[in-house]
């Protein structure tokens, strides 16, 4: 599936953005502006699929912190909403519509003490309302519909379930990680696990104490877990089972003077290094620089025979050297063939190549008062460029 368009309210500084997306879509702009907190709000759909949409929020300073200024003073708006939209297939007119709307759980203060009503803590969402509904045309057909703790769902027969005593849903869950029969529900589980699949590169760690740069455990995968610490053994997954390591190995010899990607046998553990031609030894990972291991994790991430179907790159370019940055920019438009692309950059030299591309035209994001808006962004979630 390919996401559509991303709807957003209440976040943050993001009070009301509507957003068609390309299969490329480069974010820019000064530091302060909200960038983060739009795709920030994507993790937390993809937290709503993994059951950990309640923790992310908590961990975020509760539902107090993270609404937004507008949403704070009205108590009408004093909720969070979003909606993504997939199409299926290659057809547009066919598409999934998932939304979730959460907000304070209902508390009242007496003699000077907060007490909270009902089920649920006082820093964590209340969920209002989840909706999964197919759109077949000019026809619709809601696949999921919760309401508090009423919940129905239609089942592979087409029959709409009553599921509200089935499964007891706290104020906090998400329907749409609770619902778990793939079998008696498959087009829900179908989305379910499509948001489950996006992955969100927010830098990787490169100090010394990194788990990129230890042994992991030999467990074959083919794609890099946000946080990069099963990148030994995706290499080796890919070197010894798939057998499909040769665009990441001419890679690094093209980016890297020569150098020969080498990785262990896995045995309990796998790791790898760099063989430079100028050395007699290979520089293990704990040696390579914070460029170099950031340029591997990349490169991992975006060229593996199963790409995720969304990646989130924030920042790729940290820590790269300029020379490295037209390679960094082939790696990207390539994967966009594949995969759906969401970047966020402050280099204008990497904004410039990819535009370059012709792939997609970068979306300027800025602040208007103090809410984060993308400049040129009409009603109809288009942006026009100037």
């Amino acid at each position: 599936m390919r996401i559509l368009s991303v709807s957003i309210k209440g976040y943050r500084s993001v009070d009301d953005v509507f957003l068609n997306l390309d299969g490329l879509n480069i974010f820019h702009g000064e530091n302060g502006v909200g960038k983060t907190n739009l795709y920030n709000a994507l993790k937390l759909v993809q937290a709503a699929a993994t059951g950990e949409f309640s923790k992310f929020i908590v961990r975020e300073g509760g539902m107090q912190s993270i609404l937004s200024e507008n949403s704070k003073r009205n108590a009408d708006r004093s909720k969070i909403i979003f909606e993504v939209r997939f199409s299926t297939f290659s057809d547009d007119d066919d598409y999934y519509s998932y939304g979730i709307t959460a907000g304070l759980v209902p508390q009242k203060t007496a003699f000077g003490e907060k007490i909270v009503l009902g089920d649920g803590f006082e820093f964590e969402p209340q969920i209002k309302t989840e909706k999964l509904i197919f759109h077949n045309g000019r026809k619709s057909h809601t696949l999921m519909f919760r309401e508090n703790g009423f919940l129905k769902v239609m089942d592979r027969e087409m029959a709409v379930l009553d599921m509200s005593n089935a499964i007891r849903l706290f104020p906090s869950a998400t329907a749409l990680s609770s619902l778990t029969d793939a079998e008696r529900f498959p087009e829900v589980l179908r989305v379910k696990h499509e948001i489950m699949g996006w992955r969100f590169y927010h830098g990787f760690r490169t100090d010394i104490e990194s788990p990129i740069r230890k042994p992991c455990y030999a467990v074959s995968d083919t794609v890099l877990h946000s946080s990069g610490a099963n990148l030994a053994a995706v290499l080796a997954t890919h070197k010894y089972i798939v057998q499909d390591l040769d665009v990441v190995e001419e890679l690094i010899a093209d980016t890297f003077g020569g150098a020969i990607l080498e990785i262990s046998r896995p045995e309990r553990t796998v790791s790898f290094g760099l063989r430079f031609p100028q050395s007699n030894r290979t520089s293990n990972a704990w040696e390579l620089s914070d460029g170099t291991l950031q340029y591997i994790c990349l490169a991992v991430a975006l060229t593996s025979s199963s790409l995720p179907p969304f990646i989130v790159l924030n920042e790729p370019d940290n820590s790269l050297h300029p020379d490295m940055l037209r390679s960094l920019a082939v790696l990207i438009s390539s994967a966009s063939k594949r995969s759906q692309i969401w970047v966020v950059t402050h280099s204008p030299i990497l904004k410039d190549i990819l535009e370059e591309s012709g792939t997609s035209k970068s979306r300027h994001v800025i602040k208007r008062g103090l809410h984060t808006w993308i400049e040129g962004l009409a009603l109809n979630g288009e942006v026009n460029t100037f």
